[in-house]
């Protein structure tokens, strides 16, 4: 199944690229239990602005890498990141997603913020 979305989201996914944020070690799983979902791969997973989103996946690479990663949306900046005019952090710095710390990992983006793309 996985592999059907990930072929769609090539043919017909939105494009974008953004900054990564990443979350501490061990905190997305308590995202993915609370929301009952299952990352495509160990660690897949990360957190958007917009709460609608979870659930959905979508691809992500660092700016320019050859191989994207497929992931689920486990989180979001919710309500309480809003500022007195309804944006969020995210949004306002253009962080595309805050990364597990698995995926931080494996992007090298554990020490700070690095530029990535996305497909969703």
């Amino acid at each position: 199944m996985i592999d059907i979305i990930i072929a769609l989201l090539l043919i017909t996914g939105v494009y974008d690229t953004g900054w990564s944020s990443r979350y501490d070690p061990h905190v997305m799983d308590w995202q993915l239990t609370y929301h009952d979902l299952t990352p495509p791969c160990d660690g897949c997973a990360v957190a958007v602005s917009d709460c609608s989103r979870i659930g959905e996946y979508m691809l992500i690479r660092p700016l320019g890498a050859e191989v994207w990663v497929p992931v689920i949306v486990a989180d979001c900046a919710g309500a309480d990141a809003l500022d007195e005019n309804g944006i969020s952090w995210m949004d306002e710095y253009n962080i595309d997603a805050e990364l597990s710390w698995e995926l931080a990992e494996q992007f090298g983006a554990v020490d700070g913020s690095i530029e990535i793309e996305v497909m969703r």
